[in-house]
């Protein structure tokens, strides 16, 4: 009867792990669990069934992220309102992962940045929120003027695009976050002690 979502464990086309849940790290990103073990934060929008009347009563799932983390945001507001989220290990599916923007692209790298972003603001405690806003700017100011590593998250171009879209998005999301916070029967500090970092 606590359950609002429960999600499956994702195998790829060889039978290797991808997801067995999702959990929050020490510093807001999500990340998927290599095992099917008990107290995983969320789980993978890839297959997943969910409580209707828990997904309705939390403000569904955001659309607005299209991809990545979307999940991760509705397991925040799912607990934040008092429900559970587990992985059944006997539930399988295969799993393409990435296959809407290829990992490692532009499209895969600006959507995690931003949505990541977005969920904190959304849903995380607020020193949390802009701590992790301001490392990112910070971040992106000192890029030009020290090595980086080959990735496309660390371009100066892709980081100026994400910051922009997290401000023009900044009023809804305050928005979004002041919603969340009225429909919300455990404190936002509480779910961050409890799950980051595990």
């Amino acid at each position: 009867p606590g359950c609002g979502a429960a999600g499956a464990v994702l195998t790829d086309r060889d039978g290797h792990v991808t997801s067995a849940g999702v959990r929050l790290t020490d510093d807001g990103h999500g990340r998927d669990a290599d095992a099917p073990t008990p107290g995983v934060f969320g789980c993978c929008g890839g297959a997943a069934l969910l409580r209707t009347d828990a997904l309705r009563a939390v403000g569904g799932v955001p659309a607005g992220f299209f991809c990545y983390y979307e999940d991760t945001d509705t397991a925040w507001r799912l607990r934040l309102s008092g429900w559970q989220v587990h992985t059944v290990p006997k539930a399988t599916a295969v799993h393409r992962h990435g296959a809407s923007s290829r990992p490692g692209s532009f499209p895969f790298h600006r959507w995690n940045e931003r949505n990541r972003l977005l969920m904190l603001l959304r849903c995380a405690p607020a020193a949390v929120a802009i701590h992790q806003l301001a490392r990112f700017v910070a971040l992106t100011m000192v890029l030009p003027f020290r090595p980086r590593p080959d990735a496309l998250n660390f371009t100066a171009g892709l980081r100026l695009l994400v910051l922009t879209e997290v401000i023009l998005r900044l009023p809804t999301t305050l928005l979004a976050r002041w919603r969340i916070g009225l429909r919300a029967t455990v404190r936002r500090k509480v779910i961050w002690l409890t799950w980051a970092g595990r």
